[in-house]
């Protein structure tokens, strides 16, 4: 059986080689999955635990009331301690002019427990000094002797040093203490000690240390003595653990690349037969049973499996490389699941056999007569069952009534009536496909009408065979319409949350004078803004516009000091347009926080003014906004209170918590809903980056697909293409026949995975924002950038789709349209 695939395999590789590429990749997929997500966990593990590295012994204090100083004498006083040091950690922001990025400072480590070595400059050795990895130098586009601003302060870079590329912070080092009560301590034994003897010492003389804690060796949890080996390898594995999780989750894109990959497969081995049933006639003919016809296919698809998961393997691993390279977690070396690997090895056997099943048992069907007639072109045309009308049309029904259920019915139950919509119109539309796809070809192809009979000829070909054509465009159709439905669902889900931090937050940054209490007078004393804090923040690169607001404090019915503030109308829009627009004549602004009156009393030198409040988001509770006019008459001589500021980019995070930071004092307060709309954008665009990247794994194997099928479709109407050249078709007019025909096919399957993907994520995100709040409202977004160039990727990997079946199909002698095959 292996003999004959394997003779099989050989003489035509080049029918093989799509279906290689998608089990390759397919596999490839998988394994790059399990070795990255475990390469990137125990690198971090190893990470985090680099400061322990080169000791020996871990004494971690979690509970105790003991002095740390007490502690470190306790453990320099035990026998076979040779050296001790206190591990001082902590995570900060750098920047340096408008770069920025986040530093894990440690304090420099004690000779015997360094980790890295300085490649430039000194290890730092006084106050505001400090060395830098080379990737955070790097980052931050600095070297020995400049200045940088660590969490406001500014500090003398005095060394590179030579550690790996950290996975999330840089790595850095001082020389001064940072935490007030360190908890870790790292121990070197003296010669001839080993780890468990000095972990046995420790635990006899550290408790007799006044307040220290009751250690627990061995356990996950309090206080605890162990060998730094068992640190971190508990380290690296809960580190681990947690990035399986990760796995899991990205296993679902693998499944999806694994399905568009079977459906790829069995398109392949339905073509390969159909052009193969002259071959198994005449097995039949001398003999062959029809076991042993689709024991022959069946081996061809083990062996296929086979040789494509093992490329796949290989390809998983390279990938790793590549990633792990780029994240730096390759310094750590790589991680070999070796169980994970070889279940996907097998995982991309079984589905190859269990997607040439069908096709299979197909091809026992073949008659013995059948060697006796010529091989048809195409397939004969079926008529489409009344069945899977019947079926199509109860799965759409079903559908559209569970969809109507999801947009108008409340409570939990919504989110199952969508997920039962999405699952019984998928099913309609996948199930369907030889019903309206071989319909939507004709239409398309009447747009290529003008382009002369060529492109008539091309739909013509496109619909002979609806089974092989719809199985091609289902592929794409899947492949296309997941990556859509979380491409829309993303952006709408951003462009909906950002609505509503807007709203609530209309203000990016906001920095406001505090009055500072003094306590002799027993009362707040008024100041104004510190000029300082306003140019620090005006200076950001990140800035849009920002506006100054005046004003003073005043005595009302509510609060005895009330802040009342004003600036110019179409300065204030620039920054918080939802603000500015409610601002009117005699009209307080005060926060919608609380309850509030109808009016509002200011006593002031001039008398008191009465103005109508109205409520808006993003006010602190006891600031008043007016417009200038009423502030004159209120607060003659104002002061800077406030400023305002809209960022260009609220995901820039780093540089924005730096100025926040250099800013902040007791006098200052700082707040807006730059921080929150930051994280969130930052979260939902690496959402979209990381889901397009996987995706797109499964589109590259649709796009496969449309290769191979136009390349064994090449194959298939070899006389019919040597018949056209004889009559008188140009080279030029098959290359082009097949480009038009890949277009259609391509495009057919974008489309429809299109508007579909447009649909599901609108009824998805719908369900979802209902569940939380019927209140919240829906704002539908399309990322068109990305959308259309989806749409042009696919074009394009269509077009070269057909160049080398073009060029194979030109290469057809006339005279073959007379020989006999």
């Amino acid at each position: 059986m292996f003999t004959e695939a394997l003779r099989e395999l050989r003489h035509h590789p080049g029918r093989m080689a799509a279906t290689l590429i998608a089990i390759a990749v397919s596999v490839g997929f998988l394994v790059g999955i399990s070795m990255f997500v475990r390469t990137q966990g125990t690198a971090l593990g190893k990470e985090q635990a680099v400061a322990t590295s080169k000791a020996d012994v871990v004494v971690y204090n979690a509970d105790g009331e003991a002095d740390p100083k007490d502690i470190t004498q306790g453990i320099r006083d035990t026998p076979g301690v040779q050296t001790v040091d206190i591990v001082q950690s902590t995570s900060m922001v750098a920047s340096h002019g408008q770069d920025s990025t986040m530093l894990d400072v440690h304090t420099t480590p004690a000779e015997p427990f360094r980790w890295s070595s300085v490649t430039s400059g000194n290890w730092p050795s006084g106050p505001r000094q400090i060395a830098l990895s080379k990737a955070a130098a790097e980052s931050l586009h600095v070297g020995v002797g400049d200045t940088i601003s660590a969490s406001g302060n500014d500090v003398t870079v005095v060394g590179i040093t030579d550690d790996a590329k950290a996975l999330q912070t840089a790595p850095a080092y001082t020389s001064e203490d940072i935490l007030q009560f360190p908890n870790t301590w790292i121990v070197k034994a003296k010669a001839g000690t080993t780890p468990e003897q000095l972990v046995t010492n420790l635990e006899k003389s550290l408790p007799t240390v006044k307040g220290a804690p009751k250690f627990n060796t061995g356990k996950d949890y309090g206080s605890t003595i162990e060998t730094a080996a068992d640190h971190q390898k508990k380290t690296v594995t809960d580190l681990a653990k947690g990035f399986d999780v990760t796995k899991y989750l990205l296993m679902v894109f693998g499944a999806i690349a694994l399905l568009v990959g079977a459906i790829i497969i069995t398109t392949t081995f339905l073509i390969l037969l159909a052009q193969r049933r002259r071959q198994i006639g005449l097995m039949r003919a001398v003999g062959a049973s029809s076991g042993q016809v689709r024991k022959r296919v069946l081996g061809e698809a083990i062996l296929l499996g086979a040789i494509g998961s093992a490329l796949g393997v290989v390809l998983g691993i390279l990938l790793t490389v590549a990633g792990s390279a780029y994240t730096g977690a390759l310094a750590f070396g790589l991680e070999w699941p070796w169980v994970d690997i070889v279940i996907e090895f097998f995982i991309g056997v079984v589905v190859t056999v269990l997607a040439a099943f069908l096709p299979a048992l197909r091809a026992t069907r073949v008659a013995p007569l059948e060697a006796l007639r010529p091989v048809p072109t195409v397939e004969q045309k079926r008529r489409v069952g009344l069945a899977r009308i019947i079926i199509c049309s109860l799965l759409a029904v079903a559908g559209i009534v569970t969809s109507v259920a999801a947009i108008t019915g409340h409570g939990t139950r919504i989110m199952a009536w969508a997920v039962l919509s999405a699952m019984f119109l998928s099913l309609a539309l996948l199930i369907a496909t030889p019903l309206y796809v071989p319909w939507l070809i004709k239409a398309f192809g009447f747009l290529l009408r003008p382009l002369g009979p060529t492109a008539r000829l091309s739909t013509s070909n496109a619909t002979r065979n609806p089974t092989r054509t719809s199985l091609t465009a289902v592929a794409l159709m899947l492949a296309i319409g997941l990556s859509v439905t979380l491409q829309v669902g993303i952006s709408t889900t951003r462009t909906t949350v950002m609505d509503l931090i807007d709203e609530y937050y209309p203000i990016d940054i906001t920095v406001t004078n505090e009055p500072s209490y003094d306590p002799n007078a027993d009362k707040a004393t008024v100041g104004t803004l510190d000029p300082a804090a306003v140019k620090k923040v005006q200076d950001l690169p990140n800035v849009k516009d920002s506006v100054i607001l005046k004003g003073g404090f005043v005595q009302t019915e509510i609060l005895d000091e009330t802040r009342i503030m004003s600036a110019d109308k179409d300065e204030i829009s620039k920054v918080a347009p939802s603000i500015a627009k409610e601002m009117e004549p005699g009209v307080a602004l005060m926060s919608s926080e609380g309850h509030r009156p109808s009016t509002l009393d200011f006593r002031s030198a001039k008398g008191t003014v009465t103005l109508k409040v109205k409520k808006v988001n993003g006010l602190s509770f006891e600031d008043v906004l007016v417009t200038e006019e009423d502030m004159r008459q209120i607060v003659p001589s104002a002061g800077n209170q406030a400023a305002w500021i809209h960022l260009e980019d609220r995901s820039n995070l780093a540089s924005t918590l730096t100025v926040m930071m250099s800013t902040s004092s007791e006098n200052v307060e700082i707040a807006g809903g730059a921080l929150i709309g930051g994280i969130i954008e930052m979260i939902l665009k690496a959402l979209l980056i990381v889901m397009t990247a996987l995706l797109g794994v499964a589109v590259l194997i649709a796009l496969i697909g449309v290769a191979n099928t136009l390349s064994l479709s090449v194959l298939e109407r070899r006389r019919e293409s040597a018949l056209l050249r004889a009559m008188g078709m140009q080279r030029r007019g098959l290359r082009l026949m097949m480009l038009y025909e890949s277009i259609q096919v391509g495009m057919i399957g974008v489309i429809v995975g299109m508007v579909a993907g447009f649909y599901f994520a609108w009824l998805g995100i719908r369900t979802v924002f209902r569940l939380a709040s019927d209140a919240v409202p829906v704002h539908f977004s399309i990322d068109w950038p990305w959308t259309l160039g989806l749409v042009a990727i696919c074009l394009a990997a269509s077009c070269l789709a057909s160049v080398l079946p073009g060029r194979r199909a030109a290469k057809a002698a006339p005279t073959e349209a007379l020989a006999d095959e």
